[in-house]
């Protein structure tokens, strides 16, 4: 799966990141992240082939200014130009398994690149609050 992933983490890349920030995805974290159960990816197909068109991914924790209160963050979420549909699902699906296992608050964020610059109200059309922002401090 590793391979598959790869060709559309570069797209996003080239995407949102390209004279950003390095290329170089931590696949070694990321999968031992994963088997620790802190680390998710949902993944999108279609088609007879079965051809990968996305993923969404998040992180599971514990908000510990809020003690017993499971929250996620949003991770990497891409999916090919001209499948806004299947990135919907793939959010009303992501939102419904996070309430399902009990996460209180999921931690959602955009890009001001690429498609991502859109998300926000994407999201809070699906009922979210806009209540932080995040900035970059490069050092």
């Amino acid at each position: 799966m590793k391979e598959e992933l790869e060709t559309l983490v570069r797209a996003e890349y080239e995407e949102m990141e390209a004279g950003w920030r390095p290329w170089g995805p931590d696949w070694e974290s990321i999968f031992a992240s994963q088997r620790m159960g802190t680390f998710h990816i949902l993944t999108a197909r279609k088609g007879q082939d079965r051809e990968l068109v996305g993923y969404l991914s998040w992180m599971l924790d514990f908000d510990m200014e809020s003690y017993g209160t499971l929250i996620a963050h949003q991770c990497a979420w891409y999916v090919k130009p001209s499948q806004f549909k299947v990135a919907v699902r793939m959010f009303d699906w992501f939102a419904s398994e996070l309430r399902r296992i009990g996460v209180k608050f999921v931690y959602l964020h955009n890009s001001e690149r690429g498609r991502g610059k859109t998300l926000g109200k994407f999201f809070q059309k699906r009922g979210a609050t806009h209540s932080s922002n995040t900035y970059t401090l490069r050092l």
